[in-house]
């Protein structure tokens, strides 16, 4: 099957970091693919993406991770879109096309894949051609998360949940929490 976890919500990370401990707790082998959540620095390894160090211990999930880190603690956000961003990204669709096709996965998961076709680093027709991959037996099942509204991808879609934003504290300048949103 193929999942969407989509919207300007909070919790679609959350949502396919849940399946995945879900599927590893069964003995299935899980992969995550980050697009665009990129490593901590060598000099603060834990500082960020606090899930990933759990994630790393649980037998059976593998976690990979493209691009640049969006922030820092204490700092702001940074938005936008580097060259550098978008190399990242083509490498991890790259990256994720050949896991797909290897089929050693029975859950991948590429998480903030569909904010890419949104900012145009990636096309609906490539994300489309990795559904497809993971359509050919054995069958893979598909999480992509992220930001996007593409009727195309929908109707490809087996499960689409939309995160719809009604309130959130950051918009009053609330900083990130370590332990809450890293």
């Amino acid at each position: 099957m193929v999942h969407l976890y989509l919207g300007d919500g909070k919790g679609k990370t959350s949502a396919a970091i849940g399946l995945a401990v879900r599927a590893a707790g069964a003995g299935l082998k899980v992969v995550i693919v980050f697009f665009d959540k990129g490593t901590a620095p060598p000099d603060q390894p834990n500082q960020l993406y606090s899930e990933r160090t759990v994630l790393r211990s649980i037998p059976n999930i593998d976690v990979f991770s493209f691009g640049f880190p969006r922030f820092f603690p204490g700092k702001p956000f940074r938005g936008g879109l580097s060259e550098e961003d978008a190399s990242e990204a083509k490498r991890a669709y790259e990256f994720s096309a050949r896991i797909i096709e290897g089929k050693s996965y029975s859950v991948v998961i590429l998480d903030e894949i569909l904010n890419m076709v949104r900012l145009g680093v990636l096309s609906e027709e490539q994300v489309s051609s990795l559904i497809e991959l993971s359509r050919r037996p054995p069958d893979t099942e598909l999480v992509l998360t992220g930001q996007i509204d593409s009727p195309s991808l929908i109707q490809k879609a087996d499960l689409v949940t939309e995160m719809r934003k009604v309130k959130h504290y950051s918009d009053s300048g609330k900083p990130a929490r370590r332990g809450i949103e890293y």
